[in-house]
């Protein structure tokens, strides 16, 4: 049996993750561990490697499409610019908004965790680029689902709801625009 040490303590615990000892599972925050201590335990599991892969693939083929589409005017989408919190670089993601009085309404396909929307918390500077527009984004501020629902419209609100979309964000500009060129 090949036995390791967790950062938890000098325990021996085998590649499984069980005790070789005890029989216990180990460590014992298995699920949360990094959260908690920072011990690195690899203790995501699959479903976190393949929504990370996921996300590669998406990030690498698909996003690159909707970029073009994006910088060009084109569809429905729109280009967030924005500055990584921990890099200081400069950002293009490619999103579907909606636009609002206010701003522009943006769901969480991919959850909280995505990069764009970690770095407009860390509030690094953001705009947003529609046709050939421009607009500041000043703040952001969660909705309701049903707020956020209504801002898309026929036919994507109910293609959201189908899909059981919940989480929205508010992205408020400072109301003038500015020409891209």
């Amino acid at each position: 049996m090949n036995t390791t040490t967790s950062g938890h303590s000098s325990e021996p615990r085998c590649a499984s993750g069980e005790n070789p000892v005890s029989g216990d599972l180990w460590p014992p925050c298995v699920g949360r561990c990094e959260a908690i201590s920072g011990c690195g335990a690899d203790t995501e599991g699959v479903t976190g490697r393949a929504k990370r892969g996921f996300l590669w693939v998406l990030k690498n083929t698909l996003n690159r499409l909707t970029l073009r589409l994006a910088r060009w005017g084109h569809g429905p989408f729109s280009l967030l610019r924005h500055t990584g919190r921990k890099s200081g670089k400069q950002f293009e993601t490619p999103l579907i908004l909606a636009a609002v009085p206010g701003g522009f309404v943006a769901e969480l396909t991919y959850g909280t965790e995505v990069n764009w929307y970690r770095n407009l918390l860390a509030g690094g500077a953001a705009s947003v680029v529609r046709g050939r527009q421009e607009w500041a984004v000043v703040g952001v501020e969660s909705l309701d689902a049903d707020v956020g629902l209504a801002a898309f419209g026929f036919p994507a609100s109910a293609v959201l709801r189908l899909l059981r979309k919940r989480e929205f964000r508010m992205l408020r500009t400072d109301g003038r625009s500015g020409h891209v060129g």
